[in-house]
């Protein structure tokens, strides 16, 4: 995503790894499932990778464009 639209990387963070807990929190409530409070906080690590993938991206996106758009 953050190749896809790299003008603010860390919107897709927030947005594609903020579900990750969420989705967590929702099978302890909704689905009686059994978690531990490790595994949500666990489940916060999600953002550092999303983080690397996003700017990641971001950079290769700009990166290809001053290779391949910018011949004058």
């Amino acid at each position: 995503l953050g190749f896809a639209r790299p003008q603010r990387p860390w919107r897709w963070t927030l947005l594609v790894c903020a579900f990750v807990p969420v989705a967590r929190l929702a099978a302890a409530f909704l689905l009686r499932q059994y978690t531990e409070r490790a595994e949500i906080w666990e489940s916060l690590l999600a953002f550092l990778p999303g983080v690397v993938g996003a700017y990641s991206g971001h950079f290769l996106r700009n990166l290809a464009q001053r290779i391949f758009l910018d011949e004058g």
